[in-house]
């Protein structure tokens, strides 16, 4: 998952939950947070992402939805 870019450091793709769907399809519902209030964070666009391998599924990529939680 990719966070697109973002103006500072600290930033960070987690991974809330991966549940399966109808018609052979996965969900992934994700979250993008920044760094704490009042922490330093280095003053550089940085691009946050995350890698998961998901295992014992025969999804294709292009049935694997992604939903951003607030």
């Amino acid at each position: 998952m990719y966070g697109g870019m973002q103006p500072s450091g600290g930033y960070n793709v987690e991974i809330e939950s991966i549940l399966p769907q109808a018609e052979n399809k996965l969900l992934v519902r994700y979250r993008i947070s920044g760094p704490p209030a009042g922490q330093g964070a280095a003053s550089v666009i940085t691009y946050p992402y995350i890698i998961v391998r998901v295992t014992d599924t025969a999804v294709a990529a292009s049935d694997v939805l992604f939903a951003a939680q607030p």
